[in-house]
């Protein structure tokens, strides 16, 4: 358990890295326009989806 707590929280870190180049200061009708047009937004909020399901389906097994 102490492994899944501590791969979530470093997921949830922002990593400037990752970023692409651009200003994001906007309204929040903006920027969700901005976030659901931009393929790598996309590709991440499939990944967390996923990745949550799975993460669901684990946990809820009873073996």
């Amino acid at each position: 358990m102490q492994k899944i707590a501590a791969a979530l929280a470093l997921s949830t870190t922002s990593l400037s890295v990752f970023a692409h180049p651009g200003e994001h200061h906007m309204s929040l009708a903006g920027m969700l326009a901005h976030f659901f047009s931009q393929p790598d937004h996309l590709a991440l909020l499939a990944l967390v989806i996923v990745g949550g399901l799975a993460l669901a389906r684990r946990l809820s097994r009873k073996d």
